[in-house]
């Protein structure tokens, strides 16, 4: 972010807040989307911290169940398994689809030098 930039926004009058919202947070939007979906994805299906701080199983998140659904012995629910992990990966495929533009243009932006 260039000094100059933050420079003339105080000049005409823009406070430090405003520079932020207005000029640093835009500009960094390409770099602060593909981040914030990939921390997104990492944490949604994250299983093994979940599983160790959660002690009441009525606040088990999904990729628990999924485990211990399919860690259950001999008879496995298959229909019962796949509808979970749909849903589960649901959120995940909604997310991909609205904000795919600024994935493609974040990558594409890790490639210029």
């Amino acid at each position: 972010f260039p000094k100059e930039l933050k420079e003339a926004a105080i000049v005409d009058g823009c406070s430090y807040a405003g520079v932020f919202f207005r000029i640093a947070l835009p500009l960094s939007m390409p770099i602060v989307i593909p981040l914030a979906i990939t921390f997104f994805t990492f944490n949604w299906n994250n299983y093994i911290w979940p599983l160790v701080v959660n002690k009441k199983p009525e606040l088990n998140v999904i990729q628990v169940y999924l485990a211990n659904l399919l860690g259950s012995g001999y008879s496995i629910p298959w229909p019962f398994v796949i509808t979970s992990v749909a849903v589960a990966a649901f959120p995940i495929c909604i997310l991909f689809f609205v904000l795919q533009r600024y994935i493609v243009e974040g990558i594409k932006m890790t490639g210029i030098k």
